[in-house]
C-alpha cells in the first residue's frame, strides 16, 4: 500500500483532531444559516413550519389519510402530527372526519384553502431551490448533490 498523503493525515491523531474541529465549525455554521433561515421564513406569518408543511404535503400526495398513516407519511409521531393538525384545523386548512364505517379512525383531507396555502408554498420552495441551484457553478451543483445525500444518509443513522 502506498504511503500518500491521505493515509498520513488518517493515521495522525493531531490531523484528525485539527480536520474534526474545522468540520464541527463549518456544521455549526451550516446549521446556524439554516436555523435563521427557518426562523425569518416563520416570522413572516404566511409561512407554514416544518411539521406543518410535511403532513400538508403528505396530504396533497395520497390525498385524505387516517392521522397514524399520515404521520408515517409526514415522518412524523402520531402526537406530533394531532398537535400540528389542532392547529393547521383551526386555520382552515384541513378537515378531520370519522368515516361512518369505522368511527374509531379519524381522516384528514384538505380544504381548498389548504390546498391554495401548499401549492404557494411549493411554489416559494421551489423558487428558493432554484435560485440556490443557480448561485452553484456547475462542478459544485454535481458535488452538492452527492454530498448532501450522502450526508442525509449518515443523519438517519445517527
Amino acid at each position: 500500500m502506498a504511503d500518500t498523503a491521505e493515509t498520513r493525515r488518517r493515521d495522525d491523531p493531531v490531523s484528525e483532531r485539527t480536520e474534526l474541529a474545522s468540520f464541527a465549525a463549518v456544521w455549526e455554521q451550516f446549521v446556524v444559516a439554516l436555523r435563521r433561515s427557518q426562523a425569518r421564513n416563520r416570522s413572516s406569518g404566511d409561512r407554514l413550519s416544518l411539521s406543518q408543511w410535511d403532513l400538508l404535503r403528505a396530504l396533497g400526495q395520497n390525498g385524505g389519510l387516517p392521522v397514524g398513516k399520515l404521520a408515517r407519511a409526514a415522518r412524523v409521531r402520531p402526537a406530533t402530527a394531532t398537535r400540528v393538525l389542532d392547529g393547521l384545523e383551526r386555520s382552515g386548512f384541513v378537515r378531520r372526519t370519522r368515516p361512518a364505517s369505522d368511527r374509531r379512525t379519524v381522516t384528514v383531507k384538505l380544504t381548498a384553502e389548504g390546498r391554495r396555502r401548499l401549492e404557494r408554498t411549493q411554489r416559494w420552495i421551489s423558487a428558493r431551490e432554484r435560485r440556490l441551484f443557480q448561485s452553484l457553478a456547475p462542478d459544485e451543483r454535481e458535488q452538492s448533490e452527492r454530498l448532501l445525500t450522502h450526508l442525509a444518509q449518515l443523519i438517519e443513522e445517527l
